[in-house]
């Protein structure tokens, strides 16, 4: 059963900074980016557990993360996540739809920004996806 981020919206925390953040962007494509992710991390993991997602800066870089407590990716698998096509056994196993392209296009609208999408994840415990772009 695949949910929207809109029947998960008791599950989100939002982490956001008082002054606001510059990036040099394309609007559109980083909401498609984001939208990604968080639609990910609805349809992997279970309804009622929490999603986080943060904006802060770190050295020179703007990091966007969204992070759930859903099954999580295998540490071999990880490494091949953002390749076209690409979708896990475990998503394969528990029948979840998908095509394999979302994170690939956003790892490569994100490299358009001059900045990189990584992934940090272990089996059972969860996800985070950050996306690190230079300050405008």
């Amino acid at each position: 059963l695949e949910t929207h981020p809109i029947e998960r919206s008791s599950d989100f925390t939002f982490t956001m900074p008082t002054n606001p953040i510059k990036v040099k962007v394309q609007q559109a494509m980083l909401t498609q980016v984001l939208s990604n992710l968080v639609e990910n991390a609805c349809k992997y993991s279970p309804i009622g557990s929490p999603i986080k997602i943060s904006v802060q800066t770190e050295s020179n870089e703007a990091v966007i993360s969204v992070e759930d407590k859903g099954y999580g990716i295998d540490s071999e698998e990880a490494n091949r996540i953002f390749e076209p096509f690409f979708r896990s056994a475990e998503a394969r196993r528990r029948g979840t739809a998908g095509t394999g392209l979302g994170l690939s296009v956003a790892s490569r609208i994100v490299h358009s920004f001059g900045g990189r999408l990584e992934v940090q994840s272990k089996i059972g415990e969860g996800s985070r996806f950050e996306v690190h772009l230079p300050l405008a």
